[in-house]
């Protein structure tokens, strides 16, 4: 049976795994933002160049040519390019894009917060599990390193890899 103090981490330090993820979440999202942001802003532009053509000068003169009647018959509001419906739903689609990739960035960025939290202390317990909860009150009794001693409060997740599989994992996800 044996007990060590490995050291005192950040969330993140003591969780390396999460770093990476954080890290490769953060780098994706962003790469995928600044495009859609620029594909949104083209799209807004193009939408708001869509032009409205009234009815043409020589129409005009040859309806007026006609009865009154026939004119207000024939004379039909502007007309506006079919590409204002394809402009719009393109900005909804980019607005969509950039709200979620916008939403994601957020949940990084509190995750990048909890994983630069300091204060953890790891401790690693090896042997058979009978003999751990004594290795570790041997290990916490003084209290933690650098702690106010053994009052101090605190709170601690024991984690027990059951199998090869779990302690391999626990070893990968952990810094142990």
């Amino acid at each position: 049976m044996s007990g060590e103090y490995v050291g005192g981490f950040t969330v993140g330090a003591a969780i390396p795994i999460a770093l990476t993820a954080v890290a490769t979440a953060n780098a994706t999202a962003t790469a995928a933002l600044l495009p859609a942001q620029a594909r949104l802003a083209g799209a807004i532009q193009a939408a708001a160049a869509v032009t409205i053509s009234p009815p043409s000068i020589a129409a005009v003169a040859t309806l007026a040519a006609a009865a009154a009647a026939s004119i207000q018959a024939a004379l039909t509001g502007p007309t506006v390019g079919a590409s204002a419906g394809v402009a719009a739903e393109l900005v909804a689609e980019l607005g969509g894009i950039v709200a979620a990739l916008q939403a994601q960035l957020a949940v990084i960025a509190q995750l990048q917060g909890i994983l630069a939290t300091a204060g953890v202390h790891l401790y690693l317990l090896e042997g058979h599990v009978g003999g751990m909860s004594g290795d570790l009150s041997n290990l916490l009794d003084g209290g933690i390193p650098g702690g106010s001693g053994p009052n101090q409060p605190g709170l601690a997740v024991v984690l027990v890899g059951a199998d090869d599989g779990a302690i391999n994992a626990l070893r990968a996800v952990f810094a142990i």
